[in-house]
């Protein structure tokens, strides 16, 4: 079957609140504010069939991996096997979705909740069926994302990555979508003429690059108006929105700020901490007081040579394949930063942090034509792969390809 998608999100396809309430009745359990029906009609079809039958239907992409379709993932193993996937790797129908088609097995009445003894799916890749190695086994509580991502050339990490979590020393947070309209009106253009002596910087996901902040040397969009040197009126912003004003105040620190739906992860350290991220760019703040494996409140190098390593932007990508705006995106929330494990060879994570502190800080005149910026980054991925316990060095390549070609030249108006 080709179901209809009807993702939420999408004013032309969104269904009424009558209908999702039917669909709550109709599907107890699996269906949220953004549950696409198309993945509805996979429990339907699967309910339709006896033990034994199989069912395959077309999905949009996002099924593998979205947060709102974990429950829907979960029903599906319980009562069947994932038995095939495929990926065509390109556009195969009119409308501008990517999608997957997946194949399962419905499970007897004896195996129902089971599935110790599923074998890995079959998997397919291009329109000609081209047979793939098999991938792993789903679990439930877990993305599909990885079955695929490898299948349109995702590297796959071989090594277990498990040291100590990032909310161990740090918080992640990333803010509301009401906020946009908080600072709608409190966001203006600097100018050199203004009493204080540093603007208090509005920063935006489209000004992040990596170890880089472009806020200043190109001009940005924010609520319909391009900027140059957003900043934010704080006296207004108190007197507007008190909440958001003390918002404000507890981003007023030190810390990282992450973009969100890039082709790495892409940040920059906030070393004075004077710039204010707007939704969706997310502050990565150490904990007060921490002291853990080496790693204090003040040592924000560290925590951002972990998050930019090839080996984080690795595993997000593949955990979260398909639930991007499209294939090549990122999608980066706080929650999953927070998961996220830290190096645990500290002396690799100290010279990759070395190396993340000067990709941030040397300017431009610092380089040769003989050692590049690039060539910096290349080591830094070099280091943070030994600090993960990764030797890989296939994912070096395919982290440097995927790089903004613009890292070669940094722009440090503010450091």
């Amino acid at each position: 079957g080709n179901p209809p998608f009807l993702n939420q999100l999408r004013s032309s396809s969104a269904g009424s609140v009558a209908r999702r309430s039917a669909l709550r009745s109709d599907w107890p359990g699996l269906v949220g504010a953004y549950t696409d029906e198309a993945w509805i009609f996979l429990a339907a079809g699967l309910q339709a069939l006896a033990p034994g039958g199989r069912l395959v239907m077309v999905q949009p992409l996002s099924i593998l991996a979205a947060r709102h379709a974990q429950n829907i993932r979960d029903h599906l193993l319980i009562h069947a096997e994932l038995d095939l996937l495929w990926l065509p790797n390109e556009r195969v129908f009119d409308a501008s979705v990517s999608v997957c088609a997946l194949g399962f097995r419905r499970r007897d009445n004896s195996s129902v909740g089971s599935g110790d003894d599923d074998c890995p799916p079959r998997r397919f890749v291009t329109t000609n069926f081209v047979s793939a190695s098999p991938g792993g086994v789903c679990s439930p509580g877990a993305s599909w994302g990885p079955l695929a991502a490898d299948l349109d050339g995702v590297p796959r990490l071989d090594a277990e990555i498990c040291g100590p979590r990032l909310s161990s020393v740090a918080t992640c947070t990333a803010g509301f979508r009401q906020q946009f309209y908080g600072f709608k009106d409190v966001v203006r253009e600097h100018r050199d003429d203004q009493a204080e002596s540093r603007p208090v910087r509005a920063v935006t996901v489209g000004m992040i690059d990596p170890f880089d902040l472009r806020w200043g040397v190109h001009d940005h969009r924010f609520a319909g108006t391009m900027f140059r040197r957003p900043s934010v009126d704080i006296q207004r912003l108190s007197e507007s929105d008190p909440g958001l004003h003390r918002w404000v105040g507890q981003r007023s620190r030190p810390k990282l700020l992450v973009a969100t739906q890039t082709s790495v992860i892409e940040l920059w350290v906030d070393v004075i901490g004077d710039a204010v991220p707007l939704t969706p760019v997310i502050s990565v703040e150490p904990a007060a007081g921490v002291d853990q494996d080496g790693l204090d409140e003040s040592d924000l190098w560290k925590l951002a040579a972990a998050l930019a390593s090839p080996v984080v932007s690795v595993q997000l990508l593949s955990r979260n394949y398909g639930a991007a705006l499209s294939t090549r995106a990122l999608k980066v929330a706080a929650r999953e930063l927070s998961e996220l494990a830290l190096p645990v060879d500290t002396d690799a994570w100290g010279r990759g942090a070395e190396l993340a502190e000067a990709l941030q800080t040397q300017p431009t005149a610092a380089y040769t034509t003989r050692t590049t910026r690039r060539d910096t980054f290349r080591r830094f991925g070099e280091a943070m792969n030994a600090a993960y316990g990764v030797d890989d060095a296939a994912l070096i390549d395919w982290w440097i390809g995927r790089l903004p070609g613009r890292v070669a030249t940094p722009s440090h108006p503010w450091r």
